[in-house]
């Protein structure tokens, strides 16, 4: 479809950042795509928990939330490796704005073919929490991206791997990829969804209401770990240096609390000088997000939808995120049609 065949209006969700308000406009102008940009017609977003206060320039003191989207090109670059007509997944390179909107727009190396296995709805709940797992093993972590011989690994070669907040939505996808590539995983959670963490392959469950994790480490010394995961933060960040064997790490993607961002941890006093402690920040990347959608094809990996809303019903779905009771991503469904692929 040309753009000029394109409706020059269409609904928006609109974050105010001055006045911190949400409105869902329904005559908002069509985005333009500069030189490179690919113009998308959006099916479905995920709502990240605390995207609305994201700082962004005073620029964009008017702008989309939706970090996350599965949608399809209008309009792409003469150079593009994708089409009018690709199904597309991606993860927006912030301050620009999201896609809860009708259309928005894409950079190639944001975009990745989207799975054909699974629904629009559930193809964008996949970027944010699988690229962060994907880069804090396999860029940040040091692990390697061996997919095709991990069934059956020898046990003295398999990293052993804790995954701190297991059943959030990063967790889930830190959890199946740890375990597609062979490793070990003990995964921290609570008894309701100890079920699920275990399906995704957990070896091991340290479920938070009964026992914590350096009560955990304390009396399992043979259970510790190469690796930490972390995605709470806070004192439960802190327990997880107890866990960690030596020359170990522990990488986390919880903020801090203060917002001064610290990309190397503090060592707690006791605690060897050969564990190592990183924050990161995942970046978009299609790449990344092409060998996902591989291993979502090839029955290795799955999406997790806690709930999908009507896009009139976006105060529900950001309230659902906001409750701290999800597991796995919220939807909402930006046209009737999203559901399906």
């Amino acid at each position: 479809m040309a753009y000029d065949q394109l409706p020059k209006a269409m609904r928006a969700l609109v974050h105010n950042q001055t006045l911190q308000t949400l409105k869902l406009a329904d005559s908002w102008p069509v985005p333009i795509p500069s030189q490179g940009e690919h113009l998308l017609r959006v099916d479905s977003v995920a709502v990240t928990n605390g995207e609305l206060l994201w700082p962004r320039g005073p620029d964009l003191n008017e702008s989309h939330p939706g970090v996350e989207m599965a949608g399809e090109v209008v309009t792409a670059p003469p150079t593009s490796k994708f089409r009018a007509g690709s199904k597309v997944y991606m993860r927006t390179t912030f301050p620009n704005p999201g896609s809860a909107r009708e259309y928005s727009i894409g950079l190639e190396n944001e975009m990745a073919r989207r799975p054909d296995s699974i629904k629009a709805a559930e193809a964008a709940c996949v970027p944010v929490s699988s690229l962060t797992a994907w880069q804090a093993l396999f860029v940040h972590g040091g692990c390697s991206p061996q997919f095709d011989h991990a069934e059956n690994p020898s046990p003295e070669n398999r990293k052993r791997v804790l995954v701190n907040g297991a059943a959030g939505g990063v967790g889930l996808w830190m959890t199946q990829l740890a375990h597609a590539a062979g490793f070990w995983v003990a995964g921290t959670c609570n008894t309701r969804n100890a079920g699920l963490v275990r399906e995704l392959g957990a070896s091991e469950i340290i479920d938070y209401t009964k026992t914590s994790i350096s009560e955990w480490a304390r009396n399992n010394p043979q259970s510790k770990v190469d690796l930490v995961l972390d995605c709470v933060g806070g004192d439960s960040l802190n327990q997880t240096w107890h866990a960690v064997r030596e020359h170990g790490l522990v990488l986390s993607i919880a903020p801090p609390k203060d917002m001064v961002w610290r990309f190397v941890l503090d060592r707690p006093d006791g605690i060897s000088d050969t564990i190592e402690g990183k924050f990161f920040i995942m970046e978009p990347n299609g790449e990344h997000l092409q060998k996902i959608t591989e291993l979502i094809e090839a029955g290795k990996a799955r999406p997790v939808v806690d709930s999908v809303f009507k896009f009139e019903d976006y105060q529900k779905a950001f309230d659902r995120v906001g409750s701290g009771r999800t597991t796995g991503k919220v939807v909402i469904q930006i046209r009737e049609q999203g559901g399906a692929n």
